[in-house]
């Protein structure tokens, strides 16, 4: 069980490279199966031995793919899981190289004797194919197993905490965020309707101008069409005669009928400015 142990920190120390190594070979064989099964689809005739070949192909690049997800699956693995599953991978499985009906009697009694080294006595009688030396080892195997047991159950219970925790961390972010968006949306409603109340009041008031411009209008109006003095309606309506501005007024006409067609009738007095004192007899 040393000799195992030793190997399984070896196989720590170079774990990385040799997961390397083991991605890039099966990454490897993925790409020679798919190209194998290429070729054979390239210029041949479907016949039920080139079917059976195609499903034999598939079937290796399947498991190839299913290979390296397995062991991206074990990096995922924190290092105490991953410990515990090399170990039994190097030791002969769950029942440590033994066939299952010896390690169950092995274990029954180590049980019953809470691990007590007075055990192995009693043992021996359960496993009389097995050597004491063949016992202890086993006794060993089983106490490093209990050990990396132990550790997976208390990384995983940490694991388990810690999803536990993000989930409500990523719950309550989500909460919050769902509660932004709310807040933002409230605002963006309120703003719209603060909005929609300054555009009605911005329709009304101009309503509002509108009915005092017009109530201005008829006043004026009113008082424009209006005489107060005499209490009459006045007619501001006139109707316009172009052709009056060529014939002569009321006055010329008067004076025609004075001067008779001949043009003899009194004459016109005529008016001379007035001359100053100073100029006279000049």
């Amino acid at each position: 069980v040393e000799d195992m142990l030793e190997d399984l920190d070896l196989g720590y120390s170079d774990g990385y490279a040799t997961a390397c190594i083991n991605l890039q070979k099966q990454l490897m064989k993925i790409h020679n199966g798919v190209r194998k099964f290429q070729r054979h689809l390239t210029d041949v005739k479907p016949t039920p031995e080139l079917i059976e070949k195609l499903k034999e192909i598939m079937s290796e690049v399947e498991i190839s793919i299913n290979s390296v997800k397995e062991e991206q699956r074990s990096r995922d693995l924190p290092a105490e899981v991953r410990a515990l599953e090399v170990f039994l991978q190097k030791t002969g499985g769950s029942y440590g190289g033994w066939d299952q009906y010896d390690h169950e009697a092995f274990l029954k009694v180590w049980v019953k004797h809470s691990g007590e080294p007075g055990y192995r006595k009693e043992a021996k009688l359960y496993l009389p194919g097995r050597t004491m030396e063949e016992i202890e080892q086993h006794e060993e195997w089983h106490q490093e197993l209990i050990y990396l047991q132990d550790r997976k159950k208390e990384v995983m219970t940490k694991h388990e905490e810690r999803r536990r925790q993000l989930e409500v961390k990523l719950t309550v972010e989500e909460q919050l965020r769902l509660r932004r968006v709310e807040e933002e949306e409230q605002e963006r409603r309120r703003r719209a309707e603060e909005e929609r109340e300054r555009e009605e009041r911005r329709k009304e008031a101009t309503k509002s101008i509108r009915r005092f411009n017009e109530r201005i209008k008829l006043r004026v109006g009113k008082r424009l069409t209006f005489c107060p003095f005499f209490h009459i309606q006045v007619d501001n309506h006139v109707n316009r005669d172009p052709s009056r501005l060529t014939r002569p007024t009321k006055g010329w006409e008067e004076r025609l009928k004075h001067i008779g067609p001949s043009g003899d009738g009194p004459m016109l007095q005529m008016f001379h400015r007035a001359v100053p004192t100073w100029r006279q007899g000049l």
